[in-house]
């Protein structure tokens, strides 16, 4: 038996792409306004807005619109064509529709929690966002059945981290971590001596390549899981032989 600590977003719910939606949409709106820049362009200026905003909103439902404006003010001006103030409320039913959004799991997710559990694997979600949203997400998928502890936060940390492993009693050599961000999910494990299992394949790309080790394991799908278990397993017995 083993623990592992799952993410939510981009590792058992399909949410990047969601948002990606969201900002192509953001960007057509400003070019039929008359903003003379492509999508990527407008997309990669909101984008350095919104890092910045992180770091006085957070995960504040709110940050998206007013990085959007922002964004918006900026390329207005710059092309010499008046704000209006009303745009706020077209981004703000932009992002409205991200929320009110049905998330669907991964492929595969189902399977892949009821054969950890199936097989006496523990289970912890860590998720990080709007404790709202990520609440409902968690429901309509109906994920509470899998995981003995939730934790939402509104920021992820090694000591966040550290403090849910002393918490539900468990020492970082015997817990995985299981997500797709390399800052959060896979270092803050490492840090702490977890091991780590990186799920990277419901994004467009590898995001960056990680050198394999016992201590991680990189998998581009979900499923991909299964026969790591298998692995894992088979270490455990070893150590409880000895």
């Amino acid at each position: 038996m083993a623990w592992f600590i799952f993410d939510l977003d981009d590792t058992l719910l399909i949410t990047s792409a969601i948002y990606e939606k969201a900002r192509k949409e953001f960007a057509q709106t400003l070019i039929d306004a008359g903003v003379e820049q492509s999508p990527e362009e407008i997309i990669q200026l909101l984008n350095k807005i919104d890092w910045e905003n992180r770091k006085t909103l957070d995960v504040s439902k709110e940050r998206l619109v007013i990085s959007m404006f922002q964004t918006y003010c900026i390329l207005m001006n710059r092309h010499g064509l008046k704000v209006e103030d009303e745009a706020r409320d077209v981004f703000a039913a932009i992002m409205q529709k991200v929320y009110n959004h049905r998330y669907r799991l991964v492929w595969s997710a189902r399977k892949v929690l009821t054969e950890m559990k199936n097989r006496g694997h523990r289970l912890i979600l860590y998720t990080r966002g709007d404790e709202d949203l990520q609440k409902r997400k968690i429901k309509e998928a109906r994920l509470n059945e899998f995981f003995e502890r939730i934790f939402i936060v509104s920021r992820k940390s090694v000591q966040q981290l550290e403090t849910i492993l002393h918490s539900v009693g468990i020492q970082p050599e015997e817990a995985w971590g299981v997500g797709d961000e390399i800052l959060t999910d896979v270092e803050h494990s490492l840090t702490l001596g977890m091991k780590v299992i990186r799920v990277w394949g419901y994004h467009e790309h590898e995001p960056a390549t990680l050198p394999e080790s016992d201590r991680l394991h990189n998998i581009k799908s979900l499923v991909h899981i299964l026969p790591l278990l298998d692995q894992i397993e088979q270490i455990e017995k070893k150590g409880e032989a000895r």
